[in-house]
C-alpha cells in the first residue's frame, strides 16, 4: 500500500493518515481474517470516518 501511495505522489501526512485508518480498522476487526471482512464493514467504517471523524 505504501509503495502505491508513494507512486501516486501523496504527501507523507496523507500516507500516515491512510495507514493509521487502515490499522484502526483492522484492530476493530480483531479475530477476523481479511477474507472474513465484509464490504458492509468497510462501508460502515468509511461512513464513520466521513461523518464522525470529519476527515
Amino acid at each position: 500500500m505504501l509503495s502505491l501511495l508513494r507512486a501516486r505522489h501523496y504527501s507523507i501526512r496523507t500516507e500516515q493518515a491512510y495507514i493509521d485508518w487502515v490499522t484502526r480498522f483492522m484492530r476493530g476487526c480483531a479475530g477476523q481474517s481479511i477474507a472474513e471482512v465484509k464490504r458492509t464493514d468497510v462501508e460502515r467504517y468509511l461512513s464513520y470516518l466521513a461523518t464522525e471523524r470529519t476527515i
